[in-house]
C-alpha cells in the first residue's frame, strides 16, 4: 500500500513544508525550479507556519480566557484574580497567493516526472516519497466495531483511523434527529445516560462523525443500535 507524502495533521504539514522549502533550492537547477518559484515556496512556508501557529495561540488564549472567566464567576469572594489574559498577534509575513498545497503538488509531480534525474534519495530528502493518499477527509468515516451493554453503560467500540477522534451521536427509539453526545478521542466510548423513562426499556441508535483538527469531516458512520434496560 502506498502512502501519502503529505502529512494529514496541520502541525506536521508545517514541519513538512518548512523542510521542503529549505531544501528545494539545492535541486532547483536540476529540476528547472525558477527563482520566482523558489521565492513563492518560501512565502508559502512562512505564511502557513504563521497561520497554524496563530491558530494554536488563539486556542491557548481561549483556554486561558475560559479559566479566567470561571474563576471570575465561581471562585469565592476575595480570590486573587489578576489581569485578564491577553493575546499577542505577531506581525504577519508577506502575503501570498492561495492554494499552497495545490501548487506544491504540481512541483512534486514535475520533479517526479523527470525520471532520468529523480531518485528515491532525493525524494527522501525532500519528503516526497509516496504519491497516493489512503486518506480522503471528504469521504472518510469512522467504523463502529461493536456496541454492547456493560456494567458501566453502553460500550461503543470504534476505529480512529487517520482522524483525531469522533463525535458521538445518538437518538432514542428512532424518534427525532440524532443528538451530539460528546467528542471521544480514544475508543471505546461509554454512554452512561439513564433511561429516558425509568424502568422502561428503550432502543438507542448511535452514529459517529470523524473529527480532524477540531473540524468535523467526512461521512457519518453506519448506524448501530442496542436495547437498553431490557
Amino acid at each position: 500500500m502506498k502512502k501519502n507524502y503529505l502529512p494529514t495533521r496541520e502541525t506536521n504539514r508545517v514541519i513538512w513544508l518548512n523542510n521542503f522549502a529549505s531544501k528545494i533550492g539545492g535541486y532547483a537547477v536540476m529540476f528547472g525550479i525558477t527563482p520566482a518559484e523558489l521565492t513563492l515556496i518560501t512565502k508559502f512556508a512562512a505564511m502557513y507556519s504563521y497561520i497554524i501557529g496563530l491558530l494554536d495561540s488563539v486556542d491557548t488564549f481561549k483556554q486561558n480566557l475560559t479559566k479566567y472567566k470561571n474563576t471570575l464567576s465561581r471562585a469565592s469572594f476575595g480570590t486573587p484574580l489578576g489581569a485578564p489574559p491577553s493575546l499577542t498577534i505577531p506581525v504577519a509575513p508577506a502575503t501570498t497567493e492561495a492554494g499552497i498545497f495545490t501548487v506544491i503538488s504540481g512541483y512534486v509531480q514535475r520533479i517526479k516526472g523527470m525520471k532520468n534525474v529523480y531518485t528515491n534519495a532525493i525524494g527522501e530528502d525532500l519528503g516526497i516519497v509516496g504519491d497516493e493518499t489512503t486518506f480522503d477527509p471528504d469521504t472518510f468515516k469512522i467504523e463502529i466495531k461493536g456496541v454492547k451493554i456493560t456494567n458501566e453503560g453502553v460500550k461503543l467500540d470504534w476505529v480512529k483511523g487517520e482522524s483525531d477522534g469522533t463525535y458521538i451521536y445518538s437518538r432514542v427509539n428512532g424518534v427525532g434527529s440524532f443528538t451530539k453526545l460528546a467528542f471521544d478521542g480514544v475508543s471505546p466510548y461509554i454512554d452512561t445516560r439513564p433511561l429516558s423513562v425509568p424502568g422502561t426499556p428503550e432502543t438507542r441508535e448511535y452514529l459517529t462523525k470523524p473529527v480532524l483538527n477540531d473540524v468535523e469531516i467526512g461521512l457519518p458512520s453506519d448506524v448501530v443500535s442496542v436495547v437498553v434496560g431490557s
